[in-house]
Formats: C-alpha cells, structure tokens, sequence
C-alpha cells in the first residue's frame, strides 16, 4: 500500500516557531477518505491534534517533568491498586478443630494443624501444644477478595484506604490447644489454651 504524507501548518506551531508538522499516514484502503485527510490538514476540530500541538508547545524541560509525573501516579495507582483484594485472597485458611475430639488419630491431627510448638510426656502419655492463627475458609476469603475489587473499581482505587486496614485488622484468630494422646496416640482429651 502506499502511503499518503500530509503536512499539517497550525497557527499555534507559526506563533511558536515550530513550523510544519509532517504526518505518513498508511491507508487501510485504496484510497484516504476526504474527511480523515481534512481533520489531519486542520479544517474538521481533531481534539487529539489539538492536545498534541499542546504538548508540543511546551519546553523540553515541562515535557520531561509532565512526563515523569504523569509515570509516577500511574506507578502509584498500580502499586497502591489491589491491596486490600491480595491480602484478602491470602488470609489463612480455617482449620477444621473437629478433629480434636477423643478417639481421632495423632497423624490426622498433624495434617490439619501442623506440627506441635511444645511436646512432653505427662504420667507415660504424649502431651502436645498446638499453636496457629484460626483463619477463613475459602468461600469467605473468595468474597471478601470480589467485594474489595469491586469497592476499588466503583471508587477508582480509594477504597484501599478502607480496605486495606481492614484487611490488616481481620486477619483470622490465634489460638491454642493442649492435645493429650492415649498408649495407641489417639486424642484422649484437649484443652483449649489462651494464647
């Protein structure tokens, strides 16, 4: 295909002594429409024309310093974006304390809550202490996650002063249990602790 050069003379860019404007346009037909090749030349109001004939009248040094703060409130916004949604999705998960009842196995105890922070023998039985921040299961994490994306794209992104405290705040519920196994190491009896 060829390629049409229009050269594009504002009033603007005289004042300022910045001359012509040279722009290549490559047609996706075989010809350039009238209308596209009059709001190029000028004649037809072309907003984004205008705002870069703006731009161009600024000195180097304002370009350079619009430049890098336009980039840093978009780093900002795209950093700050999301918080409250991330730590949500993180949360610890719940973990199922019915199985600290009598007669369930030492191992499945293990696989639910981890290793113990404190074992000992008390009178020839295994004593243990379990340790860990009680969380949410996933559907609450999954909600909460969809409610605090939606709050940021309802507000353009100030929900995150809400609702990354929040998030920092509700961050599940520590707590402890002393587990004492019986000569087979099945849960005899628990204590729940304060931690």
């Amino acid at each position: 295909m060829d390629s049409t050069e229009v050269e594009v003379v504002t009033a603007k860019g005289q004042a300022h002594g910045q001359g012509h404007i040279s722009l290549r346009i490559t047609p996706l037909f075989d010809e350039v429409p009238p209308a596209y090749l009059l709001m190029i030349a000028g004649r037809l109001e072309c907003p984004r024309l205008q705002d870069w004939e703006e731009q161009m009248n600024r000195t180097p040094g304002e370009r350079v310093h619009v430049s890098i703060a336009s980039g840093l409130v978009a780093l900002l916004a795209v950093g700050a974006s999301g918080c409250s949604v991330v730590m949500a999705a993180k949360q610890p998960s719940k973990r199922d304390v019915g199985l600290l009842s009598v007669g369930i196995p030492r191992n499945l105890v293990l696989a639910e809550l981890g290793q113990p922070i404190a074992t000992e023998s008390k009178n020839g039985k295994r004593v243990e202490v379990y340790s860990f921040v009680q969380g949410y299961s996933k559907g609450a994490r999954v909600g909460r996650s969809i409610a605090h994306g939606t709050a940021d794209v309802l507000t353009f992104g100030l929900w995150e002063a809400v609702g990354t405290p929040t998030e920092a705040v509700f961050d599940g519920t520590r707590v402890a249990y002393e587990v004492t196994y019986d000569a087979s190491d099945r849960v005899e009896f628990v204590v729940p602790l304060k931690p």
